[in-house]
């Protein structure tokens, strides 16, 4: 009798199941080499890529002000500047003690000009600054001295000094704001703004004496309002200096994404890919950067951002692209709402003036419409940047909103 060799279903050979089952195994095992191997290009023309190249000797206003950031910190043997200007026990300020807290800094405030002056402020922020929280502390405590300053000036009835520093404050902010670092840099600009913009809301009567000086103010307000060309700018500024990141990480001895020459990508990211995924990031950026916060669409920033650690989990070839875009790109959203709220403070700044320098002429009185303003005092009535409608008006209450 003869022996048959074991067999499995349908009478196949356990050999030949074996050798069906290594087959599958070198075929997954193939297309993984493939996979991680291979790494596809973006599939567009990137028209997000911007040209910016600031020589490597011109001044950068960053550390300029990083220089300046120790001389204007509160002393630790004196009071606070916010201690000096809102007493605990509700008093008006001690002028005489601001008078003396900006006279020690005063070295610092007239250097501020050559922060100013400053080609530019681009790239990533210098390790002077000492990171985005100090930078953050050191541009805030600026905007409270130059606040102080003015109010000071306001009070010596020097409102055109008061103004030029008010202005020196805004354009400061804007430095700040204009920022290669998008989130970090646009929101301590926005804070820093608000600060000037709140100094000079309590003083519009004082900054608008009639109609000729009311209107030349508010078209010099009107430049630091954030327009739509330059949010478009700095998202594209924004998504070069992204894409160098994976660079930045390596030199830093963190994630190991590229780095000698010539670049040696990982194991685990796929540096074409993951241009791909920052792009399509900015893409849904610059589509909501034209619409009112009413029209705005995240969904697919959100639902891209929600899912980025399941995606990583799925294309494991590029996990390090996917977690480079959960750390490494701004967060849109809240910076278009941000700017969206300091569009907004500066244009009802801007009808404050307008109406303050109505109602010098007038008597006290205000118009019957914020129409009757444009064009003596304002060119033109501005809509209210969040609805895309105008502003609310009640005279009878003296109340813009």
């Amino acid at each position: 009798m003869t022996s048959q060799p074991p067999s499995g279903p349908h009478g196949w050979s356990r050999r030949r199941w074996w050798l069906l089952v290594a087959g599958l195994g070198l075929l997954i095992l193939g297309y993984a080499v493939y996979e991680f191997l291979r790494d596809d290009p973006p599939p567009y023309d990137d028209d997000l890529m911007a040209e910016f190249t600031p020589g490597p000797d011109e001044e950068n206003g960053a550390l300029l002000l990083a220089e300046l950031a120790d001389q204007i910190k509160d002393h630790a043997d004196g009071p606070f500047l916010d201690e000096i200007m809102e007493p605990e026990d509700g008093s008006p300020p001690d002028w005489e003690a601001v008078r003396a807290y900006l006279a020690e800094r005063a070295e610092a405030i007239d250097q501020l000009d050559a922060v100013l002056a400053a080609p530019h402020f681009h790239g990533p922020w210098p390790p002077e600054i000492g990171g985005s929280l100090s930078l953050l502390k050191a541009s805030l405590n600026w905007g409270k001295v130059l606040g102080a300053l003015a109010r000071l000036q306001v009070l010596d009835t020097d409102s055109t000094a008061a103004w030029q520093t008010l202005r020196k404050s805004l354009k400061l902010g804007q430095r700040i704001g204009n920022s290669h670092q998008m989130s970090i840099g646009m929101l301590t600009g926005v804070a820093f703004k608000s600060i000037a913009l709140e100094t000079l809301r309590d003083h519009l009567f004082t900054l608008a004496p009639n109609r000729k000086i009311a209107k030349q103010r508010i078209e010099e307000l009107g430049a630091f309002r954030f327009s739509e060309e330059k949010l478009r700018r700095m998202l594209r500024e924004e998504y070069m200096v992204t894409l160098s990141f994976p660079r930045i990480i390596a030199a830093e001895g963190g994630l190991y994404v590229t780095g000698g020459d010539p670049p040696m990508p990982t194991l685990f990211y796929k540096p074409n890919r993951t241009q791909a995924l920052f792009a399509r990031y900015f893409r849904e950026g610059m589509r909501n950067v034209g619409l009112t916060a009413s029209e705005r669409d995240f969904s697919e920033f959100e639902e891209l951002m929600d899912t980025y650690m399941d995606r990583a989990w799925h294309d494991v070839s590029n996990f390090t692209g996917y977690m480079l875009l959960g750390l490494a790109i701004p967060m849109l959203e809240p910076v278009l709402m941000r700017v969206d709220e300091l569009n907004s403070r500066l244009e009802l700044t801007r009808l404050g003036l307008a109406l303050a320098g109505y109602a010098n002429e007038h008597g006290g009185a205000l118009p019957p419409t914020l129409d009757a303003l444009a064009p003596d005092y304002i060119n033109a009535v501005p809509l209210d940047p969040f609805t895309g409608e105008p502003f609310h008006y009640d005279p009878a209450a003296r109340k813009v909103w």
